[in-house]
């Protein structure tokens, strides 16, 4: 059986600490009941749940360490850097600034990735692959913008050739007080001569080397039929001359379009039949390539 009888809580703790117990504060209640023996004994002491109240201090210490060192966190966000890939459908000059001296060439067939373009937009700077982390500057048509890449015409605007300013300087003054050189008659010595300057180099020699043709396709399913090639050059292509045989023959001069040399055929007002088109490329130095040939047969379908 339990007795409840009032007792002042602050007047027990004091007799449990040898004080003063003769104090008149309100008073609470306490519960009497018979002594616990065995594991009701150990269930009902005051220090029995000091280990659970350890284990949700250490709990709570480990979620903050978590939140504060970000374990939990989101993963931050990875930005990608700016640029539009290309293709270079035939050798040009690299050069080290828009307009500026070649630095190196890009070969037919590279992948750049353009990431300035001039103000007018007629040069862009893409990473030069010879030198990871810097930037060189092509025209801007000599360029294929690869498919779902965005224009150049977005890239940010640089790569001005900086401007070297030469000053006089002016002859120094004499000090207050000390006459100016007086001019003389006489005849100063001619300087030594030193010895003569080397002479020049010889002259490079003349670019031997023909353009190629590495691709001739021409495309029947519209009117104009749409004859394309794609020629390159160790010094640059200057021109594409086409011509055909067949059921109709003729000849004309291709026209760079992008990267690929461009023409279109009037099928609509020539005969059907099976035709034969040959595509030659030619450099400045008058060197020819190797004829390119395409037989298809011609109608026009529209």
């Amino acid at each position: 059986m339990l007795w409840l009888r009032p007792v002042n809580l602050e007047r027990c703790l004091a007799r449990r600490r040898g004080m003063n117990v003769n104090d008149t504060r309100p008073s609470a209640v306490v519960v009497d009941a018979a002594p616990a023996t065995g594991a009701a004994a150990k269930a009902t002491s005051p220090l029995a749940w000091l280990p659970y109240l350890g284990l949700v201090i250490v709990a709570g210490i480990g979620g903050a360490a978590l939140g504060v060192s970000g374990v939990l966190g989101s993963p931050s966000a990875v930005s990608a850097a700016p640029g539009s890939s290309t293709f270079v459908p035939r050798t040009v000059d690299a050069r080290v600034c828009a307009g500026g001296p070649v630095a190196t060439s890009l070969q037919f067939g590279t992948h750049v990735l353009a990431v300035q373009r001039s103000d007018d937009s007629e040069w862009a700077g893409v990473r030069n692959p010879a030198a990871v982390g810097s930037t060189v500057w092509v025209l801007a048509d000599a360029l294929v913008v690869d498919e779902g890449q965005p224009p150049l015409a977005e890239l940010p605007v640089g790569g001005t050739c900086p401007v070297v300013v030469a000053s006089a300087e002016s002859a120094p003054t004499p000090p207050a007080g000390e006459p100016a050189d007086e001019p003389s008659d006489e005849a100063e010595p001619a300087p030594n001569p030193g010895p003569a300057p080397p002479p020049p180099p010889p002259p490079p020699p003349s670019d031997t080397t023909p353009p190629s043709v590495q691709q001739l396709g021409v495309n029947v399913n519209g009117c104009p039929a749409v004859i394309q090639a794609v020629a390159s050059d160790n010094v640059g292509v200057t021109q594409v001359t086409l011509s055909w045989s067949g059921v109709a023959s003729g000849s004309g001069a291709m026209t760079l379009v992008g990267g690929s040399w461009r023409f279109e055929y009037d099928s609509a007002n020539a005969p059907e039949g099976a035709m034969t088109f040959t595509a030659v490329a030619r450099d400045a130095a008058g060197n020819a390539s190797a004829a390119a040939v395409a037989n298809v047969y011609m109608v026009c379908l529209s």
